[in-house]
């Protein structure tokens, strides 16, 4: 193990250096305390030996720059001292010094608490190990947490969402419907879509229906719940006065059909959907009764809105409107 010494008598340093070599350690010795506080700071090491008394500052003013270092590694300080008085080694002690040997040391002495200094530099390196380890393990583990929860919201939201559009799937959509207190239902549907797909292709298809679900929701959201409930087919669930829920409908089919769909290397494409809506019609015995009611109206009312033309709403139990 490396041993830093600082003494400033030339004969104790030779002495006190050749006996630390008989113990098999790599020693560097300095002259005062600035040329050993000077080698401490290029490398921080395991073990001090200092003199008390040295010109300029003694052992403990280099004792206490040591330990205001900040080391990541802990440093094991040994004073070298004549002094005996209680209160002097209190003040050392207080100061950070780990141990004291009288001077000049006895060599079976200094063998034994330099064996106690590496036996406790080597335990704290091993701490230090262990600690760091077990934060590496905690971060790791707290990392695949996050992973996890990430995962699982993910997971969670692909559940309940469509995959291609985003808005809300055919089994989220229909358990808002139950779950919730909707005054009315509007179904929507391209018109003509598989023109779309037959001319341009499937990705070119799938771009026409992401482009329609979002003029769909821009025109509908926040005021109803927009799905995706078919191939080509959304659902909207209005909770407001049925009257405001057939001019967001109308709205929405105009929005649609406001300018043309710009796909990638294609020429613009025309657009219109056709809707049917529904007041929420109440059923016998239970909500899923109601849904099924209220859907297979304004299923009906989009059916007629096909027949009659297309890109218009109609409303269940009216004749058809543009």
């Amino acid at each position: 193990m490396r041993v830093l010494v600082a003494e400033d008598d030339s004969v104790s340093a030779l002495v006190l250096r050749r006996a630390l070599e008989r113990l098999s350690h790599e020693v560097v010795a300095t002259s005062d305390w600035l040329e050993a506080w000077e080698a401490y700071q290029l490398e921080r090491f395991p073990i001090v030996v200092s003199d008390w008394m040295m010109p300029r500052m003694d052992g403990l003013g280099l004792c206490q720059r040591i330990r205001s270092a900040g080391a990541q590694s802990y440093t094991y300080v040994i004073l070298l001292t004549a002094k005996t008085q209680r209160e002097d080694r209190l003040r050392a002690l207080d100061a950070g010094v780990d141990d004291f040997l009288t001077k000049p040391p006895d060599q079976t002495e200094l063998a034994a608490r330099i064996h106690v200094a590496q036996r406790i530099v080597e335990s704290e390196r091993q701490l230090r190990e262990v600690n760091e380890s077990l934060i590496a393990s905690s971060q790791a583990m707290a990392a695949q947490a996050a992973e996890m929860d990430r995962m699982r919201r993910e997971a969670e939201h692909l559940a309940k969402h469509d995959a291609l559009t985003g808005l809300l799937s055919r089994r989220a959509w229909f358990e808002a419907a139950t779950s919730g207190r909707p005054s009315a239902l509007a179904i929507f549907d391209i018109d003509h879509f598989k023109v779309v797909n037959d001319l341009y292709g499937h990705p070119a298809g799938d771009r026409v229906l992401r482009q329609v679900a979002a003029r769909l929701t821009e025109a509908i959201e926040p005021v109803g719940v927009v799905g995706r409930i078919g191939g080509e087919e959304f659902g909207a669930l209005f909770e407001l006065a049925f009257a405001s829920a057939e001019s967001v409908c109308r709205r929405a089919v105009g929005a649609v059909a406001d300018f043309p769909m710009e796909l990638p290397g294609l020429p613009p494409i025309e657009v219109t959907v056709s809707a049917g809506l529904s007041r929420w019609l109440p059923g016998r015995l239970t909500r899923e009764e109601s849904l099924a009611r209220t859907y297979e109206a304004a299923d009906r009312a989009l059916y007629e809105a096909k027949n009659v033309g297309r890109h218009r709403l109609v409303v269940h139990g009216d004749r058809a409107a543009a």
